[in-house]
């Protein structure tokens, strides 16, 4: 668990609940709170302004608000947590799969040794065809 800077980035308060508990965050206050947290209200303060404005929630601008919201604490991580959660997904996405090596096909044993037939019936060329002098191991 990380603990990273949620700011309310709009000009009214914001107020949103987390496990039964109303969490106020006035106007322009930067406040440093829990990761899953600070991703919880962002995504909620995202939506209220995208819907204020009669903007999709899946709208462009998103992103750009999204940073708005949140930042890194310490100074040697300069990635936000938006940023980093896509680069986890991407390299996620562009790992290819290792796959087990299928085995070589083997040739099954010939069912005849006189017709060299693969199937469970003898050719119509085989002499033993109607005989079952078969040689069994």
């Amino acid at each position: 668990m990380k603990a990273v800077n949620f700011t309310n980035f709009t000009a009214t308060d914001f107020t949103y609940p987390w496990d039964n508990v109303e969490y106020t965050f006035k106007a322009g206050q930067t406040t440093q709170i829990e990761d899953y947290k600070a991703l919880h209200f962002c995504k909620h303060l995202v939506d209220r302004e995208l819907y204020g404005n009669g903007k999709p929630l899946n709208d462009h601008s998103r992103s750009a608000l999204e940073n708005n919201c949140l930042g890194a604490v310490s100074e040697d991580k300069p990635q936000g947590i938006i940023e980093s959660q896509v680069a986890i997904s991407n390299a996620l996405l562009t790992e290819t799969p290792t796959e087990a090596p299928t085995p070589e096909p083997s040739e099954p044993a010939p069912f005849c040794t006189q017709c060299t037939s693969k199937g469970g019936r003898h050719l119509k060329i085989c002499p033993t065809k109607n005989k079952d002098n078969f040689e069994e191991a």
